[in-house]
Order: C-alpha cells, then sequence, then structure tokens
C-alpha cells in the first residue's frame, strides 16, 4: 500500500540524481536486488551448457543486477512514459517488469535498511 513521502512516515521521494549522488541508497538498491533476482529461474540455469553453472547463474544475476542500478541512476523509474519498464521488459517481461519496478520503488523509498524490518513492515491490499 502506498506511504506518502514525510517526515512522520519517513518514506522519501527517489530520482535519478538523487540514486546517483547517495552511495547508501546504491547499495540498498543492490541488498533488495540480489534477494529479488532469485524469484527469475532464468538466471539459475546455464543455456550455453557450460560445465560452470554457478558462475554463469553469478554473472547472469549479477549482470542483471548492474543494468537495474544504471537503470536508477538514469530513468525515473515511476515516469509514465514507462521507459525503465520499457528496459526491463526484455529481461523479467513486461508484468514483471511493471511489479519489480513499483516494488523495488517503495523499497528505495522506504526508511527501512534491513530486509528483514521491510518485509515486517509491508503491507497488501487484499484482492
Amino acid at each position: 500500500m502506498h506511504v506518502g513521502s514525510n517526515c512522520h512516515s519517513g518514506y522519501r521521494d527517489i530520482t535519478p540524481q538523487v540514486i546517483t549522488e547517495d552511495a547508501e541508497l546504491q547499495s540498498k538498491a543492490r541488498t533488495w536486488l540480489r534477494r529479488e533476482l532469485r524469484v527469475f529461474t532464468f538466471l539459475h540455469t546455464d543455456p550455453a551448457g557450460s560445465t560452470s553453472q554457478v558462475a554463469t547463474t553469478s554473472s547472469n544475476a549479477e549482470f542483471l543486477l548492474a543494468y537495474i542500478v544504471s537503470i536508477l541512476k538514469m530513468v525515473d523509474i515511476r515516469a509514465s512514459d514507462g521507459h525503465a519498464e520499457d528496459l526491463l521488459t526484455e529481461f523479467l517481461g513486461r508484468e514483471p517488469a511493471r511489479l519489480f519496478l513499483h516494488e523495488l520503488n517503495a523499497w528505495l523509498r522506504s526508511p527501512y535498511t534491513k530486509l528483514k524490518e521491510w518485509d515486517e513492515n509491508m503491507q497488501y491490499e487484499d484482492s
């Protein structure tokens, strides 16, 4: 559920400039991304049939992680033109990219620094 940006909630608005200038925010993004990218099974398979699956898995996930951090530094992930979503769709698919960016934005805006705190405090609407 949406939480407004204000001094009481601790949530804040995030822009590419803020992310570019804040190393801690970039680290926060990487923490969340490392966990959430585990959901995508294509990162855990070796399309080339290499014997080094661990290296390939790590390489795929780290590439995508670095790519997403680059997107965060250049593109407003909430922008109505959907540019960030378009950039991720090639890797994740349209709907997964949309949800992924929504959740990433919520995490980055939040005052939480640990995933455990985030998990304990997140609220979702019942459908």
